[in-house]
């Protein structure tokens, strides 16, 4: 069985959750859970212009978070 795993940008997971929730989700709100509130799992510094990339249970923690 083949596991089809999608890691999502800062962005997307962003729209995603405007999608679940149904209310506006800002890139900064998300950023701040993640990152500052050290929910996601890539939450270490990073060098200028690499990605961060976050999975399903980041995308789990923050939709919790956010209801």
């Amino acid at each position: 069985m083949s596991r089809n795993v999608r890691a999502l940008t800062l962005r997307e997971v962003t729209a995603l959750m405007g999608t679940l929730t149904g209310e506006t989700v800002t890139d900064r709100r998300v950023r701040y859970l993640l990152i500052g509130g050290r929910l996601g799992g890539d939450a270490d510094t990073r060098a200028h212009g690499r990605t961060r990339l976050y999975g399903t249970l980041d995308v789990a923690l923050v939709r919790l978070a956010i209801a």
